[in-house]
């Protein structure tokens, strides 16, 4: 055992070992080591202050859904002249892996899958090109059809909801401070995309009772009627001269609740104001027990740099 041991001291004396040895030869090299090492540390700072910094990496979603209604029809009508036309159409779109739909008695809901292998502008130009084809075809759809309607957003991830109340404040004021301050948000780097949810648009009611009415002659009909011939956009015509094109506009269209009220009715050989028999005003329409009556904003900072 000791002779063993000796053989082996032996064999590990100095001087024995004839491979490059890189701690003598860094030694050796001191000024090309320094330089090596101060050229990684930069190189490496580099890439630190280069690295991608997101808290929600971008991606790309590659499916589309299509909406059309068709009120009254069939699950079958559906499928047939409205549901097979449209996914017939969509295999002509470049990069398809499949179509996916479901259909109800007038409503049909179609899925758009493009391959995993689509990037980038290439996603986009499909959908682009969804839409087109549909749009192509749409002349041969039956008659009460509405749509298809495309979103390819849906896939939008949203990172903040910021809800707006005001007990003292009108529904107006309240839309208006809401909308105010999605231009504020819009305007933060990064932020893509503001959705306000719960808006409502206001409208005019026109009240009048059945007496009225009949003691005029009239119906819910001719108040309709005369409403819609006074606000038509019908064009008036335009003047050319050598120096100037003059458009010419017919006034007296319904701008406000007032003018609805000043409206003229002829019945019985009689002319009165609308507002003589029937009660105008603005208002929201008729609430829902199971909504929240509160204006709130979605905000989707996909590329939002973190503070």
């Amino acid at each position: 055992m000791r002779r063993e041991v000796s053989s082996l001291s032996q064999g590990l004396r100095p001087g024995s070992w004839t491979g490059f040895n890189l701690s003598r030869w860094a030694i050796s090299h001191g000024g090309f080591t320094a330089f090596l090492l101060v050229l990684l540390l930069a190189a490496g700072a580099i890439s630190f202050m280069r690295i991608g910094q997101k808290e929600d990496a971008d991606f790309t979603f590659r499916v589309m859904v299509a909406q059309v209604l068709w009120p009254g029809a069939t699950v079958g009508e559906m499928q047939d002249q409205v549901v097979d036309k449209i996914e017939r159409k969509l295999q002509e779109v470049p990069g398809l892996d499949f179509v996916r739909s479901y259909t109800r008695s007038g409503f049909a809901n179609i899925f758009v899958n493009l391959k995993g292998s689509m990037r980038g502008e290439a996603v986009k130009d499909a959908w682009y090109q969804a839409r087109k084809k549909v749009g192509d075809i749409r002349q041969t759809f039956p008659e009460g059809v509405i749509g298809p309607y495309f979103n390819d957003e849906f896939g939008d991830t949203y990172i903040s909801l910021y809800a707006f109340a005001g007990r003292d404040f009108a529904y107006p004021e309240l839309k208006a401070f809401a909308k105010s301050a999605r231009d504020i948000l819009l305007r933060i780097p990064g932020v893509a995309k503001v959705d306000l949810l719960g808006t409502q648009d206001e409208r005019i009611f026109i009240e009048v009772s059945s007496a009225a009415l009949a003691e005029r002659g009239l119906s819910a009909l001719d108040i309709q009627t005369a409403l819609g011939g006074q606000n038509a956009m019908d064009p008036a015509g335009r003047v050319e001269t050598t120096e100037r094109s003059v458009r010419i506009d017919v006034a007296g269209g319904l701008r406000s609740v007032d003018d609805i009220r000043a409206l003229r009715l002829n019945a019985g050989g009689a002319t009165f104001r609308l507002g003589d028999i029937a009660a105008s005003r603005t208002r929201l329409p008729p609430r829902r027990a199971t909504r929240v009556w509160k204006l709130s904003c979605w905000v989707p900072p996909w590329r939002l740099a973190p503070t």
